[in-house]
C-alpha cells in the first residue's frame, strides 16, 4: 500500500498477543476477532503516523505515536483486519522459529553438560530430562 492510499482518519488494525500470569484463563478469554485499532494521524513522504485508539479514552490514556514506514514490507499496522491477521500469523510462525532454535541451543548445551560429567552443578534428579 502506498502512502497516497492512506488518508488521515483512516483506521488501521494490529493484531497482538499478552502474555498474562495464568496463560490457560488468559487465553480462554482473547477475542481473537477484534484486533487493535490505530488512527492514521498524518502523512510525511517516507510514511505515515499512527496512534492506537485506547478503548478507555475517559481514563486520558496517552498512546504513543507509531511510524509506518511506506516502503517497508513489515509494516506495525495494516489497513485491513484482514492483512492484519496475516501479519499476525507470519509474526507467530518466525517467533515459533526464533524460540525453537534458541531451546535447540539450550538442549544441546545440556547434552554437553551431561556428556562432560558436570552435571553436578545442575540438579538432574528432579526428573527433567538433559
Amino acid at each position: 500500500m502506498s502512502v497516497l492510499a492512506v488518508v488521515p482518519g483512516d483506521i488501521h488494525y494490529r493484531y497482538e498477543d499478552v502474555h498474562a500470569e495464568e496463560p490457560p484463563k488468559y487465553f480462554a478469554s482473547i477475542d481473537w476477532g477484534k484486533p487493535d485499532e490505530y488512527e492514521v494521524l498524518r502523512l510525511t513522504p517516507a510514511g505515515y503516523w499512527v496512534r492506537q485508539i485506547t478503548p478507555y479514552p475517559d481514563l486520558g490514556l496517552g498512546m504513543p505515536e507509531r511510524f509506518v514506514l511506506a516502503s517497508a514490507g513489515k509494516k506495525r499496522v495494516q489497513p485491513t483486519k484482514e492483512l492484519a491477521w496475516d501479519s499476525f500469523c507470519r509474526r507467530k510462525k518466525a517467533q515459533k522459529k526464533i524460540l525453537e532454535a534458541q531451546l535447540s541451543r539450550v538442549n544441546e548445551t545440556l547434552r554437553g553438560i551431561k556428556a562432560r560429567a558436570q552435571a553436578k552443578y545442575c540438579d538432574t534428579r528432579d526428573g527433567e530430562e538433559l
